[in-house]
């Protein structure tokens, strides 16, 4: 192992931590979705003043992942990762205590704010911990948290919310939040040597880096395309068809079910080629959202599309893995700004879709929007490619 830690240690043991801090991060920034209306008819206000809440928590993460690694560069890991994770339960639990959505909104920001560095430093822990020939396996297995979260953790709360009350959902989120603290605190092995230092300036070296730009461009571009499609698939798919009553519980099925696949195909096929991956998962997400659109007057065609489109979230894994293999030092930054990125991705994805579809009144415009997310994305693709081909070629010798 690269990392050095004591020989009882499982590497497995590590993972699973992580993957369960993973988890508890994910249930943290999806709790709240489900639990609007209930909010906002307990603090006697319009919906849209909870949906603001939904947007601080993006905007704490968006800020929160740069500003901590920057602050947490030069601390343990191991510390680290306690410290955001009593960030996160002191944010959650203080908003089970909100009077009003003003309260609401600066608590979700707060609470936000450690979403995206505990995840980047969750991955580096994995990466220096694992085996270098595995570090993909057991990185996509840590953030495998996140869409299990996403699947089961969200209507979970939904149901705690509707049977108990929303402020109770949210003191289930910060019970996750301090059983993991306890769980990094106790179990997960620190570090024996001090980390070197490392100056603000060596951060930012970081980014002097073409290939990191554009791996953060198709971040954020593939996870807008999904984001626009998933915002009004409901609506989407039915505009011209006949479909069924329960017509949005099968597509939300089906957006859960393709993002988990996903997520385990990535697991899969991390280990091996992540460039050419991460090209083939671009054009994925391109030709799903082009299938959705041309079989959009039938809705099972459509469904198929709308699965696949969601299993190629995928890249996300693909892309930190890769990272890992083209960053070698002062990552912090680097992989908070990733899980910047996949916050703007959502943000712009959401909005955007809301956007086009006030201005056009035509839902297939939302689609096209997709279209065009996936279509940068396919050309950042081909510019890291170029790139990379020229590098190849300067290492070869001359004959």
């Amino acid at each position: 192992m690269v990392f050095p830690l004591n020989k009882t240690a499982s590497v497995w043991k590590i993972c699973l931590i992580l993957a369960l801090g993973a988890f508890s991060m994910g249930n943290a920034k999806y709790s709240i979705i489900q639990l609007m209306p209930m909010i906002a008819a307990d603090f006697q206000v319009p919906l849209r003043e909870i949906q603001k809440a939904v947007v601080a928590y993006f905007w704490g993460g968006i800020l929160g992942a740069p500003l901590f690694a920057i602050v947490c560069r030069n601390w343990n890991k191991h510390h680290t990762l306690v410290f955001l994770s009593i960030w996160c339960f002191l944010g959650n639990l203080s908003s089970s205590f909100a009077t009003n959505a003003e309260v609401l909104l600066c608590l979700r920001f707060l609470s936000g704010m450690p979403h995206g560095a505990f995840l980047a430093f969750a991955v580096l822990s994995m990466a220096q911990a694992s085996n270098k020939a595995q570090v993909g396996r057991y990185v996509g297995v840590v953030l495998l948290g996140v869409s299990i979260a996403t699947v089961f953790a969200a209507p979970f709360n939904a149901w705690i919310g509707e049977t108990q009350s929303w402020q109770s959902a949210f003191r289930f989120v910060a019970l996750c939040d301090i059983l993991i603290a306890l769980l990094v605190h106790d179990f997960l092995p620190q570090e024996r040597s001090k980390p070197a230092p490392v100056s603000v300036r060596q951060l930012l070296l970081s980014l002097h880096s073409k290939p990191v730009w554009l791996l953060l461009l198709m971040e954020g571009l593939i996870t807008a395309c999904v984001t626009t499609v998933w915002s009004f698939s409901v609506l989407i798919l039915s505009t011209h068809s006949t479909t069924p009553s329960n017509l949005e519980f099968i597509a939300t099925m089906v957006l859960a079910i393709g993002f988990l696949c996903g997520q385990v195909l990535g697991i899969y096929i991390a280990n091996g080629n992540t460039h050419k991956s991460i090209g083939w998962s671009c054009l994925a997400t391109l030709a799903s959202s082009v299938l959705i659109w041309v079989f959009l007057d039938n809705y099972r065609i459509a469904l198929i599309g709308v699965f696949l489109l969601n299993s190629t979230l995928l890249i996300n894994i693909l892309i930190q893995v890769h990272l890992l293999h083209i960053v070698s030092h002062s990552r912090y930054l680097v992989f908070c700004l990733l899980n910047g990125a996949l916050f703007i991705g959502n943000f712009a994805g959401s909005l955007g879709a809301y956007g086009v579809l006030q201005w056009t009144g035509k839902n297939h415009s939302v689609l096209i929007l997709g279209m065009v997310f996936a279509f940068l994305a396919v050309i950042a693709w081909l510019c890291l490619n170029q790139i990379n081909l020229k590098s190849r070629s300067l290492k070869q010798p001359a004959t």
